[in-house]
């Protein structure tokens, strides 16, 4: 399969795992990321791959993946690919915090659902929306869709984080069901 064919199964912004990965028995790799006040700790079949490299595997790309693609080059954010699932991560820090309520989690579903997913025109379907409070500054939306491209399923899932000191946003494009929403969790219990 050609590089942008196999890439072309990428989709949108703001990270998961193929085939039966087990994301909680994952080894992991911590990097520290520009504006972010902790370490973030990621599977080690991720690395860092710059906006210039990325635009050179997503060449030919559907339109959702285009999308995704201009919304990576924004300063500050940190890109992650796994270059033998072609598995993406975005991470994009605030510039201050942000605090989430279960009572906008809806909003914010639709929000990821009609600017990202809707407009690609790509079949899709949201498997999940939840929000989950630890103590009273760690909160996490999380919202995925699962879509089809050439037939095969993939994944967009996204979260937005907020601690007591930070908010950041996390996108995970994948093409196997598993995400990340164990290891998030711990970023939050820790931090």
């Amino acid at each position: 399969m050609k590089t942008s064919n196999s890439i072309a199964l990428l989709v949108v912004m703001l990270i998961s795992f193929s085939c039966g990965n087990n994301v909680s028995s994952a080894k992991v790799k911590t990097y520290k990321v520009t504006n972010l006040q902790y370490n973030f700790s990621l599977p080690e079949r991720f690395a860092i791959i710059t906006a210039k490299d990325l635009k050179h595997k997503m060449e030919g790309l559907i339109e959702l993946d285009r999308d995704l693609l201009r919304g990576s080059q924004q300063k500050n954010q940190a890109l992650f690919f796994d270059s033998t699932t072609e598995d993406l991560v975005i991470i994009s820090p605030f510039p201050e915090r942000v605090p989430i309520e279960k009572l906008f989690l809806n909003s914010f579903a639709d929000m990821i659902e009609q600017g990202t997913i809707q407009a690609s025109g790509v079949d899709y379907e949201r498997v999940e929306k939840k929000f989950i409070k630890n103590g009273n500054y760690n909160s996490l939306f999380k919202v995925k869709f699962k879509y089809s491209v050439l037939d095969l399923d993939n994944y967009l899932t996204t979260y937005f984080l907020t601690n007591h000191k930070e908010s950041l946003m996390v996108t995970v494009q994948s093409s196997g069901e598993d995400d990340l929403q164990d290891m998030l969790t711990r970023y939050l219990n820790k931090n």
